[in-house]
């Protein structure tokens, strides 16, 4: 929720006033009366018959069940203005797809409480180095200007861990002292090919 207030503040900031609403997707029924009871001024939306069919691994192959997890999916995909979640998750993921399939970008609308975004057998993602860095430890690596680290992972507790694809070395390294590299690929161009129009 800290990162759902931070997002109404925001909005505030910029002169918008909307009601406070979230829909609430969780595997865990008994979370809908704690949210409503913590934050009596967020309009909470959700269904908690959802959640114990997500909640129960004996019944999350059945056919209720994988129809309560495409609702959920279709709501925070199509309904949802920004999404907190963690990146672990399929649904999570899945939602955040089809948010940005929906959107011009929608890479700024989300927050992830565990892994940055990945899908399986994805090409390598890159962070490059900003500022430098010295180690302050033997499980911390050395950064400097430029240097590019593939991702392995974010710890949440500032640090993330990679390879630098300098110096070969897989360690921690300071978040805040990087950015997320964007790879640009050229699509392919023939200069030869010419369009016949029909009439």
């Amino acid at each position: 929720m800290y990162h759902v207030e931070e997002y109404y503040k925001l909005k505030e900031l910029n002169g918008e006033y909307d009601t406070k609403r979230i829909y609430l997707a969780t595997d865990e029924p008994t979370l809908f009366d704690e949210a409503r009871l913590k934050y009596p001024e967020y309009d909470i939306i959700g269904d908690p018959e959802i959640s114990k069919s997500a909640g129960s691994l004996q019944k999350r192959e059945l056919d209720d069940s994988i129809m309560n997890i495409i609702t959920d999916i279709y709501f925070l995909s199509h309904h949802c203005d920004y999404l907190v979640c963690t990146f672990s998750s399929n649904v999570c993921r899945l939602s955040y797809e089809i948010m940005n399939s929906l959107q011009p970008d929608a890479s700024a609308k989300f927050t992830s409480l565990d892994d940055t975004f990945y899908f399986s057998g994805q090409v390598h993602r890159l962070n490059v180095a900003l500022i430098s860095h010295k180690s302050e430890g033997p499980e911390e690596m050395d950064l400097e200007v430029g240097d590019e680290i593939e991702v392995a992972g974010n710890h949440w507790d500032g640090y993330s861990k990679g390879t630098n694809l300098r110096t070969k070395k897989t360690l921690l390294y300071p978040t805040f002292k990087v950015t997320t590299k964007i790879e640009v690929f050229p699509f392919a161009s023939y200069p030869n090919i010419t369009l016949n129009t029909w009439t």
